[in-house]
């Protein structure tokens, strides 16, 4: 599992392998570890998911920016100068 860059089942084989160690029942282990990385994938959907909300929101504004420059400057042309 680790070689194939699956981080959960090598977390899950580490533990499963420290827990019989100290005789812990396995059923307790699971369960934890179970509601563990469904913390976390619950937290990286909200993420994914607010970073496509702002990305979203950057294109929109950059849009509407660009957008009204490119309306204005037709008016504007006039007023400027070639030399600084």
């Amino acid at each position: 599992a680790h070689d194939m860059g699956l981080l959960e089942l090598t977390i899950f084989a580490l533990c499963t392998k420290e827990v019989r160690a100290y005789r812990v029942p396995l059923e307790e282990l699971w369960m934890e570890m179970s509601e563990l990385l469904g913390l976390e994938i619950q937290y990286r959907e909200r993420l994914r998911a607010e970073t496509a909300q702002f990305r979203t929101g950057g294109y929109l504004f950059y849009g509407v920016l660009a957008g009204s420059l490119l309306v204005a400057y037709p008016f504007a042309k006039s007023y400027m100068s070639g030399t600084v």
